[in-house]
């Protein structure tokens, strides 16, 4: 926490769901002169506190519903293990993969074009490491809240961008083979420039910044998220989920409210499943996440009849267009 200052807090802010604003944007917003700020976003970079950018999209657009899987394994050697993990960071519709604790040991959103399409998904991993899973729960994603890191710089406003909500599939949505290579990479590198997507696509500067906006302005791309470690910062992350019972609209609303008032929550997600509603937890230690729990517990005992919790160690892999080999 020492070796970052308040500009660098600042600095953090400004890209957490900003990650391609230019350079000459964000050293007038944090009053530093441009070389200033590159100098201290390329510490921050070896530091490890950032690494690059992530884009979000909004597939639900083009036809594609989210699933989440949580497993927990057995009997697996570290070779099995690897090959496994490997597995899933390699598959064409897995857009999150990571390892987590408590009762389960991985966590995997995918990507489907509808619930027979991820059956077969599914049929495929058992077929293949059945084997080795001891249990697993099912969830289907109905809307997701992304809030920006508040807990950064504390005095800084909540910036909120809705990544997924249900039936916004628009058959019409016009998108090319040029637009799809165009999110691939902006998938992967969120900062790439205009000049560098138009050297891989075969566009111009501008055509490829023409190209971007309209998929902003569809809502095909929602943002650009800074990929970012919280552990680099002292902060831990832990997934909440919570087995609601009788969920009513202006309790629900209430719940959004008091995730949206904390700056440690992250993200909210809705689902079909066992566990209706999950937070993303960013916070300095498992003492204060506890009492964090407590509260919600206590706020809203009149609904949550369950609930669990785990620590995520580590992201395999983040990508919210992994389409490219599918579309």
């Amino acid at each position: 926490m020492d070796k970052i200052d308040k500009k660098d807090r600042k600095i953090l802010c400004n890209l957490d769901m900003c990650a391609r604003m230019p350079i000459n944007e964000l050293a007038k917003k944090v009053q530093l002169k441009r070389e200033v700020v590159e100098y201290r976003i390329k510490r921050l970079t070896k530091l490890g506190i950032i690494s690059g950018a992530h884009t979000v999209f909004d597939v639900d657009l083009i036809g594609y519903r989210s699933f989440r899987l949580l497993l927990r394994l057995f009997n697996l050697k570290p070779p099995e293990k690897k090959e496994l993990m490997d597995y899933f960071v390699n598959h064409h519709n897995t857009w999150w993969v990571a390892s987590i604790g408590g009762r389960w040991d991985v966590i995997l959103n995918f990507v489907a074009k509808d619930s027979s399409e991820f059956n077969s998904i599914f049929e495929d991993i058992i077929a293949k490491y059945g084997q080795y899973l001891q249990d697993y729960e099912l969830l289907i994603y109905i809307d997701i809240h992304d809030f920006s890191r508040r807990y950064i710089l504390p005095e800084s406003k909540v910036k909120e961008a809705v990544l997924y909500h249900p039936m916004r599939f628009n058959p019409s949505q016009a998108i090319d083979k040029t637009d799809i290579n165009i999110m691939s990479i902006l998938s992967s590198n969120a900062q790439s420039s205009y000049t560098q997507i138009g050297a891989k696509v075969n566009l111009t500067r501008n055509a490829v910044k023409q190209r971007i906006k309209n998929l902003e302005s569809q809502g095909l791309i929602l943002g650009y998220r800074l990929s970012y470690h919280p552990s680099k910062l002292g902060y831990n992350s832990y997934l909440l989920l919570l087995n609601i019972n009788n969920l009513k609209k202006d309790r629900e609303q209430k719940l959004f409210e008091y995730a949206l008032a904390n700056p440690n929550i992250i993200f909210v997600v809705k689902h079909i499943g066992k566990y209706r509603i999950s937070f993303e937890c960013e916070i300095e230690d498992e003492k204060k996440f506890h009492a964090l729990l407590a509260d919600i517990r206590d706020k809203f005992n009149d609904i949550i009849i369950d609930f669990d919790f785990f620590p995520i160690f580590f992201d395999y892999k983040i990508n919210y267009f992994p389409l490219s080999k599918l579309c």
